[in-house]
This record gives structure tokens, sequence and C-alpha cells, in this order.
């Protein structure tokens, strides 16, 4: 490591260089140093020994025989993901994501809108008329889809409601990865690193010590054995108590038998 800055959000940027081959490389934390990902930087062939930022958080490096270079954006563009965290008191499927805003986020013409987006996760297929993106994390491709995008209102943070592919439970640990990208009317696009979280059926019902568990839903069950049988059972399931009619038709529409009605 040669030099090391950190941003007005809290980023860190470390340079550092191989003895032997005098490369530079840059890298950046965004999680007081926990993790780190590579910078692609267009200095080749020369160490670099010294960083620095300026007010605007724009970052200069120093090079051993090729000079001082400047980046073109701020350092603090992107937006950054807060959390991603379950709906509270509903039937799963949703978590809620909450982002810190890009360092654009001051007008309406430099940044426009946000774009929420979902990785497929393993075994999920791409459907026809849906919108993807394949963004590159940590030299890996990953598979996005667009769900929707946020209106840039010149807020310090935002938050909305995602959808996932299914909840937590004990067989599956339900995570989902999300990111935000932030895009500008040039039109340039900065994505935020990926975070994840996980939705869970807040409502399911416990089953009570004896007992067997209530149902979460209203359902009717297929009828069995069938067919052709002397007689056959039809199981229905309630969450509630309530009046039940349960009818039999023929192909014809006509009413065949009333089996229930209480």
């Amino acid at each position: 490591m040669s030099s090391i800055v950190i941003n007005s959000s809290g980023d860190i940027f470390v340079s550092a260089y191989n003895i032997g081959t005098e490369r530079g490389s840059f890298f950046r934390s965004l999680d007081n140093g926990d993790t780190w990902h590579e910078i692609e930087s267009v200095i080749e062939d020369a160490a670099i020994y010294a960083l620095a930022l300026d007010t605007e958080d724009i970052l200069y490096a120093g090079s051993a025989r090729n000079g001082i270079f400047r980046s073109i954006q701020p350092t603090a563009m992107p937006p950054r993901i807060f959390s991603v965290a379950d709906v509270p008191n509903d039937l799963g499927g949703r978590v809620t994501i909450t982002w810190k805003a890009s360092f654009l986020d001051t007008t309406e013409t430099a940044l426009q809108f946000y774009g929420i987006w979902r990785a497929l996760p393993e075994g999920e297929m791409i459907e026809e008329g849906r919108t993807y993106r394949v963004i590159r994390f940590n030299n890996q491709d990953y598979i996005w889809e667009w769900l929707a995008n946020h209106p840039a209102q010149e807020l310090s943070r935002y938050s909305t409601t995602a959808e996932t592919f299914f909840d937590s439970s004990a067989t599956n640990n339900g995570n989902h990865f999300f990111l935000i990208s932030a895009h500008t009317s040039n039109p340039d696009v900065y994505y935020s690193l990926p975070e994840n979280g996980y939705s869970v059926n807040n409502l399911l019902p416990q089953p009570v010590e004896g007992k067997e568990p209530l149902p979460a839903y209203y359902r009717l069950h297929q009828n069995y054995p069938n067919p052709f049988n002397p007689a056959t059972t039809i199981d229905y399931a309630l969450a509630q108590a309530g009046h039940v009619q349960l009818t039999i038709f023929n192909l014809l529409g006509q009413r065949v038998r009333t089996l229930v009605d209480a």
C-alpha cells in the first residue's frame, strides 16, 4: 500500500503497486475497510505513490514517471444502499430498500432518476418482455432485472418497496441481491454496490401445542380419490370462522348437490 484517502461519504481509497512490475492499482471500500473492490484504472505501468482528494471529492493520483492523474467525476457519485429489510406485518414477498442519494442529486438536470435492480437467483429464468442487464462486480458477471424507476428529488436518502421471488424459510435463507443505479441527463449511469436481504411471511399462524396450526389462506383442495370411485373426500380450510357453502355443479353448470351450507 502506498497511499490512503477518505472522501466526504466515508469511502476509503487505497493505492498499491507491484514492486516487480510497478503496475499501479486502486481499491475502494464502502464499509470501513471490511471489503475492498478494485477500481479499473487507465494508469498502466506506473507505480502510484500518492493519492489526494479536493473539496469536490475529485481524486488525484501521483505516479512514479507518468505524471499526475485526476478522476473525471467526483468519487462520491454513486448511490449507496443502507439496508434491504423485510416489510413487517405482511404475508411476505416484499422488502424495503433504503439508499443514500448520489453526489449528483442536487438539481433536476444533473440527476433524473434512480433505477431499482434485482439479481436473478440461481435457477430463475429470463422472462420475455422484461428488462435485464449484465453488470460486473468483483470480476464476475451478474444478471440484473430492472424493477422500477424512482424520481430523483434532491433528497439525502430514499426508500422503496421491491418484490422478492421467495421468502426466507427453514430450508432456504431467502437472500436476494439488489442494487441502485443513478441516471444522469448526459446520460451516464452510476451503480451502487449490491446489498442483500430477505422477506418473511410475518402473518403465518403459529401452531398451538397439541393442535393443528390455522391456515393462512382460504383453500379448497382437490378431491380424492379421483376418479371412478364410489366415494370421494373434499377438504377445505378457513383462515377464520365464517359461513361456508360448498356446492357441486355438472359440466353444464347445473347444480347437482349442496354439500355444506352452514
